[in-house]
């Protein structure tokens, strides 16, 4: 079967008074390896699905839900589900289409999730690591920049700015690159010496 190879999960479920509960029509078995449910399991109570979500999630789920099914709008729902086995926390990307009864007695839902932990921590990740950097940045103690070799300067920290007698980083960064060394003699072997090994340690150089 075409969507049973699907790599997310495919879902089918009908909503009569309780958004946080349905009766599930379809449900594709990949739903095993992002919650670790069996599909029959899901068919069987009703409730599973919600008492599953992380409880810190459960407010803007429950909030989304109840606006998608008065709006009769499609949502995107983002929230973490314990797994059955491991008991980790897997991030679940839920996007919902709602298509309500002719005779307005139910609604149902068709859905597609993944699970995006593996990217969800790896922008985590990502994020402490900018974070760190910058902390390390802003804090040392001599003076470091990143610049465009032949003009501008990108990045500064502040004991750079106080370094070059700048007032601010902004006027810092306004700053021509060039500008910084005495001489062009300077600039050029400085220059030089970066694209000729890619890096530049022990130069003497003198700045203005």
């Amino acid at each position: 079967d075409v969507i049973q190879n699907i790599d997310e999960v495919v879902y089918v479920v009908d909503v009569t008074d309780d958004p946080s509960a349905g009766r599930v029509v379809f449900l594709s078995d990949r739903v095993r390896g992002a919650t670790g449910y069996a599909p029959a399991e899901f068919a069987s109570d009703p409730h599973l699905w919600a008492s599953a979500i992380h409880p810190d999630d459960q407010a803007s789920v429950a909030s989304d839900t109840r606006r998608m099914l008065a709006d009769q709008v499609p949502i995107l729902r983002v929230y973490r589900m314990r797994h059955k086995q491991s008991g980790d926390w897997r991030w679940i990307e839920d996007r919902v289409v709602p298509q309500a009864a002719s005779n307005g007695t139910r609604v149902r839902l068709f859905g597609v999730a993944r699970d995006v932990t593996a990217a969800r921590l790896a922008g985590e990740a990502l994020t402490q690591s900018e974070t760190r950097y910058r902390e390390i940045f802003e804090n040392e103690f001599t003076g470091v920049y990143v610049a465009a070799p032949q003009v501008a300067l990108l990045a500064c920290n502040p004991a750079f700015v106080a370094m070059f007698g700048f007032a601010s980083t902004g006027e810092a960064l306004a700053a021509d690159f060039r500008s910084l060394f005495r001489s062009a003699s300077d600039r050029s072997a400085f220059l030089d010496a970066l694209a000729t090994r890619r890096r530049v340690e022990n130069h003497e150089v003198e700045f203005q």
